[in-house]
């Protein structure tokens, strides 16, 4: 589920190296066989007993490590951090970072990555401090989602809100009429402009203050809303919004997803829901007629 899987390494097995090729930059073999070594010396410590899984992945010439724990195991985050170190530490590579720390009910990843300035996915490029989908088939399915209802609409204007939309409306661009792009993250703005959306489309914003004069403006009549701002939801905005034509909703904390809901639900029908995890969903919203 992890971009091109190379090792579950709870269940070790290199027979997936195939996707390690003549073309792959020798740094990244050497890196990836380092990570191997230290994840068969951490099984064998039996400290991996807190880990649910170590993936190990490799795209665009890019080498990661993502970590999932069982968050219901109360353990210290320096003790957690210091497990980790234990795995991906490597002398003279300064570049291997932590890209993401993602917590949820179920269970929580760690995320590293070997890389020089920006990710680049679909011709898209992060930083390293925005936010990214770490489960690419994820990312694949909502973008392939958000197509679906352009397609379907015969192209239609964009308007995104939040983490992905950059790369959502890049990918789409062919049928986008026109787009608006907005986040309250300082580098996910920094991407939009990284990857020539005009800056007369886009905002950096605050969302606690964004009221009904935003959402309710004619401008935006027959548009699709993307939504995508994690745990945090809508909150406030959504009793707002009720002149987008479509809603493409990603969320994954439930008590945040049905408060959404509740009060999206005064101006539009739930048309699809689908659970992509445990805790994560897609959801799509028609407007009332």
């Amino acid at each position: 589920m992890l971009r091109n899987k190379i090792t579950t390494s709870l269940k070790f097995d290199n027979s997936s190296d195939e996707y390690l090729t003549k073309s792959v930059d020798p740094t990244i073999i050497n890196i990836y066989n380092m990570i191997n070594i230290n994840i068969v010396k951490f099984i064998e410590s039996k400290q991996y007993k807190i880990f649910n899984s170590i993936t190990i992945w490799y795209e665009n010439n890019q080498l990661g490590i993502v970590i999932n724990f069982d968050n219901k195991i109360s353990i210290d985050d320096l003790i957690l951090i210091s497990y980790v170190k234990l795995i991906v530490f490597i002398p003279n590579i300064p570049d291997l970072q932590i890209l993401a720390y993602k917590n949820n009910t179920y269970d929580s990843d760690i995320i590293y990555i070997y890389k020089n300035n920006t990710f680049d996915i679909s011709n898209y490029k992060m930083s390293i401090n925005s936010f990214r989908q770490p489960y690419f088939d994820i990312s694949n399915l909502v973008n392939n989602m958000v197509r679906t209802e352009l397609q379907n609409n015969h192209s239609m204007n964009f308007f995104g809100l939040g983490g992905e939309c950059g790369l959502i409306c890049k990918q789409n661009i062919d049928l986008i009429k026109k787009y608006y792009l907005i986040t309250d993250n300082v580098n996910i703005y920094q991407d939009f402009l990284l990857n020539g959306f005009e800056q007369h489309y886009t905002e950096l914003v605050k969302y606690p203050e964004l009221d009904e004069k935003y959402w309710s403006n004619s401008t935006y009549d027959d548009w699709l809303l993307f939504v995508n701002i994690s745990k945090t939801g809508l909150k406030h905005m959504a009793k707002y919004i009720k002149i987008f034509k479509k809603i493409v909703y990603i969320g994954c904390d439930k008590k945040t997803i049905n408060s959404d809901i509740a009060n999206l639900l005064n101006h539009y029908v739930l048309r699809e829901t689908m659970q992509i995890m445990t805790n994560n969903f897609i959801l799509i919203f028609d407007l009332k007629f």
